[in-house]
């Protein structure tokens, strides 16, 4: 029974330290420019690098959302584990996912293209 209050303790500790690390990165993906917006894309195992990226560019050929909308858009063909767990901390269960984030933090997350498309041309 002593072990209880120390199992409860690690507990709050991890749980904190997750929310914390989660704060950390989404913090550091934040786009620097306030009515902006940050775009993380994780690509699929099964689209190449070149046609997930050439999907990509013909949504985003605009240079009004560019201009107008867009502060950093990356894209990814692996989750980064390093220096943050991106999987966990982002929640990412599936692939393609697209993750957009503004000042405040998360904004809208999509694992279809065509949703990221209108997120950003029908807002």
């Amino acid at each position: 029974m002593k072990r209880m209050p120390v199992f409860v303790f690690v507990l709050v500790l991890f749980l904190f330290g997750c929310s914390s690390q989660q704060e950390k990165l989404i913090n550091d993906l934040k786009p620097r420019v306030d009515d902006r917006y940050s775009v993380f894309a994780f690509k699929d195992e099964e689209t190449s690098s070149e046609e997930f990226q050439s999907k990509i560019n013909e949504v985003f050929n605009d240079a009004e959302v560019w201009e107008n909308k867009l502060y950093a858009f990356e894209i990814y063909d692996r989750i980064p584990t390093e220096p943050y767990d991106y999987q966990k901390l982002l929640k990412i269960e599936k692939r393609p996912a697209f993750i957009v984030i503004d000042s405040e933090g998360i904004a809208f997350r999509t694992h279809n293209l065509t949703e990221l498309e209108n997120f950003f041309f029908e807002e």
